[in-house]
């Protein structure tokens, strides 16, 4: 009869690790032989007598442990694992004087690999050179912003900034205020202006803005909502009186506020918003009214909780004039927290992520603003009720005051960058720590070294970085340029938002799953990130309109793009594009297989400007077929949707080839160089590799280059996995401090 006691014992005997193991692998699954259980019986019986007792609870046949045994063998063995390691006590055994004849050994390697809890993983250790070539690499990537970053990062490894365990809605709203108050204290958000409020610092804004997207999306968007749309809409369309009342009290986070633009009944169709403001010349002041529920503001951050005031779009009406939408300053609560009268406000509820951010829904019943809420940098309105600008069309003036908010966008976009970055790391480090299957008599391979997992995450690693280029050059273009040039710019803009936004739901999904269930939990960070940026594809626009908007930009100019009706200036211009033969084919280039030719940079510069030139001629022809037949150009646009975005995503996919390339171009020889170009090279060909049946449909590339353009794009992926650890954790935020417990490098001294 087993004795249950002894059985127990062996449980809990330090002395009994090595046993431990060996009784699991006589009764763990199918293949253990007789001839493995005979001997593991023969090591038991040379124990000491204490030791040996305590086995041979175990061994009896006639009575063999039942599964709940086994669990708890299985969970003493997990402990032992947590102190030692499958390594050391496989040698623990090899090391004794015992006769193992008929123990597969490597069959033991693969138990004690099954025993360790799912996920587990050996920590990555840096080496002094890691560390000196990551520093190096956060430096040359994230460039001008390398300072605001390393600032961040500072502040961010605070005490103060310590992830709650599976808080509640109210508890996360409640710590990512604190955190947002924390950063107002520190002047994150008053560095961004000058002294007297004259100037702002838009490349300041939006790197801090991408800074903070390594650590929690929540707090990024509450960040934004207060100090980037509340402070730069206050900024941007308000005047000095704007400024001196109330940007002190915004950027030290003490007046809460939000942007309430969008509607329920109106997304992306500002120009259709419903709310009105209408003139009273008795009060001197605006009366703002929510005539129908699709009129409600929707989506609106720091409205169901914190907000004390807003920056709401209205249509402006005086008398019988209608002069289009405008922004008011408006109080919703007063200093106690209480909504004012008037004001409706509404929950908007538990979301598929950012439940730190409260956002709610605003209607307005009839209230009354004086005349100096409405911010009117463009356009004014007297104690008389007389309507001013200098800018004289309401559709100049519309897209004027949307214009000075890009900044949005480009802070969506880099934040959007930012965070699927983030989810690279962790998944990458886990990747090289995590151990699965292997050649028989072989270690366990790290799941990096399969080719199917490089696939998986290198191409999206390497395209990250070059984005963060793009983007870092983006912002300076914009610092800048002003006039026609900005109007191109705030279209690239729109396009590079939507690309940024879909690569970072696509990547951290990849992630998620490269991860296995790791992955699935919380407290890996990388579950939690790819909830939160999935709304990223929607906000400052949804990602189809953005890239229909940029393609009309591309067809049409800036101006005329939003217009239903497009000018017959339009038309002129597609007659001549379609009149013009943009594409030639070129024989030599068109089979041209050597590896030189496909790495270099001429090439993917000439092979994306051919597509993007291409379906930009093609467009043009179709839209004039159809206008020439009678259909007019809103329904011509729209009735070619599918050719409008392969426009769109072609001429951003060359926006972002054209500049990393003359980016690279400056840069100065060495190993960085060399691993960033290898990033660039990747880049560009996975984006040719992935529009191969464009340029084989159209005679730009033959089968056998397309079959040489995936073998570089292969060697390209093997050659960064010997970088990957690196390279993946080049964000200033270090990879120790992300709380992620699989995402977590260990100092080494070596």
């Amino acid at each position: 009869m087993t004795d249950t006691t002894d059985r127990a014992s062996l449980l809990e005997d330090p002395r009994q690790a090595a046993m431990r193991a060996l009784i699991y692998l006589v009764w763990a699954g199918d293949g253990s032989s007789s001839q493995t259980f005979e001997s593991v019986q023969d090591i038991a019986s040379g124990l000491n007598a204490d030791m040996a007792k305590q086995a041979a609870a175990w061994l009896d046949a006639e009575h063999p442990p039942t599964i709940l045994d086994l669990h708890y063998l299985r969970k003493s063995i997990r402990a032992d694992m947590a102190q030692s390691s499958q390594d050391n006590i496989s040698k623990e055994i090899q090391t004794q004087v015992w006769d193992l004849t008929g123990l597969d050994l490597r069959r033991l390697q693969n138990t004690l690999a099954g025993t360790r809890p799912a996920g587990t993983h050996t920590p990555l250790a840096w080496t002094a050179k890691e560390k000196q070539q990551r520093d190096a690499l956060c430096a040359l990537i994230e460039g001008e912003g390398h300072a605001i970053w390393q600032e961040i990062a500072s502040i961010l490894q605070e005490d103060s900034f310590r992830y709650l365990e599976n808080p509640s809605v109210e508890e996360h709203r409640a710590q990512v205020l604190t955190w947002v108050q924390l950063l107002a204290k520190k002047d994150v958000a008053a560095r961004f202006f000058n002294d007297d409020f004259s100037e702002v610092d838009l490349t300041g804004m939006v790197q801090s803005f991408a800074a903070l997207s390594t650590f929690d999306l929540s707090l990024v968007v509450k960040f934004g909502v207060q100090f980037g749309l509340f402070g730069g809409s206050t900024f941007f369309l308000g005047t000095e009186r704007h400024h001196q009342r109330l940007l002190p009290s915004i950027v030290r986070g003490e007046l809460l506020g939000g942007f309430a633009m969008t509607e329920s009944g109106h997304g992306s169709d500002v120009k259709s918003i419903e709310t009105t403001a209408t003139f009273d010349a008795e009060k001197d002041g605006f009366i703002l009214h929510s005539p129908t529920r699709s009129s409600w503001k929707e989506w609106i951050g720091n409205a169901a909780r914190d907000g004390q005031a807003m920056t709401v779009f209205a249509q402006l009406q005086i008398g019988e004039e209608h002069y289009g939408v405008h922004a008011f300053h408006v109080p919703i609560r007063d200093a106690d927290g209480a909504v004012l009268d008037g004001i409706r406000i509404e929950d908007c509820g538990y979301k598929m992520g950012l439940n730190g951010v409260d956002n709610g829904r605003i209607a307005f019943e009839h209230v009354f603003v004086p005349r100096d809420a409405l911010l009117d940098r463009y356009a004014q309105v007297d104690a008389q009720g007389t309507y001013t600008s200098d800018i004289r069309s309401e559709d100049a003036r519309f897209f004027t005051m949307l214009g000075t908010l890009v900044g949005g966008r480009l802070s969506v976009a880099f934040g959007a960058l930012t965070a699927a970055r983030t989810a690279l790391l962790i998944a990458i480090h886990y990747g090289l720590g995590r151990r699965q299957f292997g050649p028989e008599n072989t270690e366990d391979c790290v799941i990096m070294d399969y080719i199917a997992h490089q696939e998986r995450l290198i191409p999206p690693l390497a395209q990250g970085v070059m984005l963060h280029i793009t983007m870092n050059d983006l912002l300076q273009r914009f610092e800048q340029h002003e006039g026609q040039d900005r109007r191109e710019l705030e279209g690239i803009t729109a396009g590079m938002k939507a690309h940024c936004t879909w690569y970072a739901v696509h990547t951290t999904q990849e992630c998620r799953e490269c991860c296995g269930g790791q992955g699935y939990l919380m407290t890996n960070r990388i579950a939690q990130i790819r909830r939160d940026v999935d709304v990223f594809a929607t906000f400052e626009g949804d990602n189809v309109v953005l890239m229909n908007l940029f393609a009309k930009n591309e067809l049409s100019g800036y101006a005329r793009a939003f217009q239903q009706d497009l000018a017959l200036s339009m038309l002129r211009q597609l007659r001549s594009l379609a009149e013009k033969n943009i594409v030639e084919k070129n024989p030599v280039l068109t089979g041209k297989t050597d590896e030189k030719h496909l790495r270099s940079s001429d090439y993917h510069v000439r092979a994306m400007k051919l597509r993007a030139d291409s379906l930009l001629s093609s467009a043009a022809r179709r839209i004039k077929k159809r206008t020439d037949d009678g259909m007019d150009p809103f329904h011509a646009f729209s009735e070619i949707g599918d050719h409008i975005q392969a426009l769109a995503k072609a001429r951003i996919e060359y926006e972002i080839v054209k500049t990393t390339a003359a980016w690279m171009d400056e840069l100065e020889p060495g190993d960085n160089r060399d691993v960033l170009e290898k990033c660039r090279q990747l880049t560009a060909l996975d984006f040719l590799y992935q529009s191969r049946t464009f340029y084989l449909e159209n005679g730009f590339m033959d089968s056998g280059k397309a079959r040489a353009i995936r073998k570089v794009r292969l060697a390209l992926i093997r050659e960064l996995r010997e970088h990957a650890f690196v390279l993946s954790s080049a964000l200033t935020y270090a990879p120790e401090a992300l709380g992620s417990p699989i995402g977590t490098a260990i100092n080494s001294s070596t």
